[in-house]
């Protein structure tokens, strides 16, 4: 038998919140406009797909800490470094050693694997 029954309302969202998301959403289209007209220039778009393989690679590492559902200050621990380290790694900037690598995925639970395919 129930006898009373309500509803716990979560704390309102503040409005500043709101507004911030909100204006990111805007920024997010501003910024997908300016990329489609800059692909438009010839040598952005030689330099933008330079670096395709790059951001690719970082997503796979952002993507395996994801799945190991760690984050960076706990991947760091396991590294024995900082999480400014992890997130300088993850971006790809300046480009990691072979050792920094063989580390993250030892810390993200995967092993480093490089691979030389034939190129297109």
């Amino acid at each position: 038998m129930i006898l009373r029954v309500f509803v716990k309302k979560p704390p309102q969202t503040p409005a500043s919140e709101i507004a911030l998301a909100l204006n990111r959403i805007k920024e997010s289209k501003k910024l997908s406009a300016l990329k489609k007209e800059l692909m438009d220039d010839v040598e952005f778009k030689k330099e933008y797909d330079s670096l395709e393989q790059e951001f690719k690679f970082a997503g796979r590492m952002i993507e395996a800490r994801l799945q190991a559902r760690l984050s960076q200050e706990q991947v760091a621990s396991r590294m024995g470094t900082t999480q400014s380290v992890v997130a300088r790694i993850e971006s790809g900037r300046p480009l990691p050693s072979i050792r920094t690598l063989m580390r993250y995925a030892a810390a993200v639970g995967r092993k480093l694997e490089i691979a030389l395919p034939k190129a297109a």
